[in-house]
C-alpha cells in the first residue's frame, strides 16, 4: 500500500477537526472524583451518610459500574451491615454483579486512591454537578431536534423546551422512576446525618418558636405564609428577609405586589432601630433616629408597580 493510500485512511490531525469534535461532544464526567465517592463510602460508615445528603441517586454517576457499586453499599447499609472491601465483592458476587463492576481488585483500587473520607461531601458534589451538566447536555439536544423538526405550535414547543431545563434545575435530570427500596436507603442515610447535626440544619428565621418547628429555612422548600387580610403577613415575610440578609448576611429577594420600595424600607428601618413605624412616616421635629443600615448587597426590594394592587408577597 502506497503512502498516499496510508495518508488517505489515516488524515492529520486537525484541532478543529473530527477528533477535537467527538472530545467536545463527550458527556460532562468526573471519574476520577466517582471512584473517590465510592471509595469514601467503602472506608468510611458516616461518608455513606454523608455522600447520600448530596447525591440524588444512582444516575448521577457516569460509569454504570459505579451506579451499581453504590446501589450495593446503600443496600448494606440499610441493613446495618459493614461495608469493606471484602463484604463489598462478597455481595456483588451473591448479586451476581462483581464481573460487571471490575472485579475485587477494582473495589480495593477505590479504597487505595482516597485522600480523605472526611472531604466525601466535595467530591460527591463534583459528581452531582456533572450529573446535572449531563441533564443540560441531554435537554439542549431534545430542544435542539425539536427545533430543526417544526413541527407542532411554536408556543407548544416553546413550553415543552422550558419544562425540560426547569426539569434539570428542578430534579438535576434525574427523572428515572425509582423503587422504593432505593430512595428509603438515601432517606435513612440522610436522617442518621441529621442526627450528628447540632442546631438549626437551616436559616435562622429570628423566631424562636418557628426555628423549633421547621429547623430553619430549608434548600427547596416553599413555606406559605396563611392569615387573613391585615394581619401582618407581609411583615412578617419581610421581617423573616431581613434578619437573613441582615443578621445572617445572606442574599435575599422580596416581591410585593401591596407596597412599594419606600413602604418596605420604612419598615426595614424601624425593625432594625426598634421603634414605631410611626416614628418613620410621621417623625416628630427635632427626633434623631439611629436605624441599622442594611446591607444594600444582600437584601433586594421589589415594590408594587404603580397603580397596582392586590395582597400577597412571596419571598
Amino acid at each position: 500500500m502506497s503512502t498516499r493510500q496510508l495518508a488517505g485512511q489515516h488524515p492529520a490531525a486537525d484541532p478543529d477537526g473530527p477528533n477535537a469534535s467527538a472530545l467536545e461532544r463527550m458527556p460532562p464526567q468526573d471519574i476520577a472524583a466517582e471512584r473517590t465517592v465510592l471509595g469514601c463510602m467503602i472506608l468510611s460508615k458516616d461518608a455513606i451518610g454523608d455522600a447520600a445528603e448530596v447525591l440524588e441517586g444512582p444516575s448521577d454517576f457516569y460509569r454504570p459500574a459505579h451506579a451499581t457499586i453504590y446501589l450495593a453499599i446503600l443496600d448494606m447499609y440499610g441493613r446495618d451491615e459493614p461495608v469493606d472491601p471484602i463484604t463489598l465483592t462478597a455481595e456483588l458476587t451473591r448479586s451476581g454483579d462483581l464481573d460487571r463492576v471490575g472485579s475485587a481488585p477494582y473495589l480495593h483500587d477505590l479504597v487505595q486512591q482516597v485522600p480523605s473520607a472526611s472531604h466525601v461531601e466535595h467530591y460527591a458534589t463534583i459528581v452531582r454537578e456533572r450529573a446535572v451538566f449531563r441533564g443540560l447536555v441531554d435537554a439542549g439536544t431534545r430542544i435542539l431536534q425539536w427545533g430543526f423538526a417544526c413541527e407542532g405550535d411554536p408556543a407548544e414547543v416553546a413550553d415543552r423546551a422550558q419544562s425540560a431545563l426547569l426539569s434539570v434545575v428542578d430534579h438535576g435530570g434525574d427523572t428515572d422512576v425509582l423503587p422504593l427500596s432505593q430512595t428509603a436507603l438515601g432517606g435513612l442515610a440522610a436522617i442518621e446525618e441529621r442526627s450528628r447535626t447540632k442546631g438549626l440544619r437551616g436559616l435562622a428565621t429570628g423566631f424562636t418558636d418557628v426555628d423549633a418547628l421547621t429547623s430553619g429555612l430549608l434548600p427547596g422548600q416553599m413555606v406559605i405564609v396563611a392569615g387573613r387580610p391585615s394581619l401582618g403577613k407581609s411583615t412578617l415575610a419581610l421581617d423573616i428577609a431581613r434578619h437573613v440578609s441582615v443578621k445572617n448576611a445572606v442574599p435575599s429577594l422580596f416581591f410585593s405586589l401591596e407596597m412599594g420600595r419606600q413602604e418596605l424600607m420604612d419598615k426595614v428601618f424601624a425593625a432594625e432601630a426598634g421603634i414605631s413605624l410611626q416614628h418613620i412616616t410621621r417623625p416628630p421635629q427635632n427626633l434623631w433616629l439611629t436605624c441599622a443600615r442594611p446591607s444594600l448587597n444582600t437584601h433586594y426590594l421589589r415594590g408594587a408597580p404603580r397603580g397596582s394592587g392586590g395582597p400577597g408577597c412571596s419571598v
